[in-house]
C-alpha cells in the first residue's frame, strides 16, 4: 500500500500506475523478436521516407505473420 510522501513522488506513482493500463507485452514466441522488430522497421522506413504510413505497416504485418508461419 503506497502511503503519499511529496507531491512530485506522487504523482510520479499515479502516473506509473496511469500508464500500466495501456501498457503492451509481446508474448515469449520463436517468432518474437521478428514480430517485435516488424513495427519498429515500419516507422523507421516512413520517418526515412521510402514508404507511406499504409505501405510501411502493411509490410509490417506481413512480416511479422510470416515469423509467426515459420515458427510454428
Amino acid at each position: 500500500m503506497y502511503t503519499p510522501t511529496s507531491p512530485q513522488y506522487d504523482n510520479a506513482v499515479k502516473l506509473l500506475v496511469d500508464v500500466q493500463k495501456d501498457a503492451v507485452s509481446w508474448p515469449a514466441s520463436p517468432a518474437g523478436a521478428q514480430v517485435q522488430q516488424a513495427p519498429t522497421d515500419a516507422i523507421n522506413r516512413v520517418l526515412a521516407g521510402s514508404e507511406s504510413p499504409k505501405q510501411a505497416l502493411d509490410r509490417a504485418q506481413t512480416e511479422a505473420q510470416n515469423a509467426i508461419d515459420s515458427a510454428t
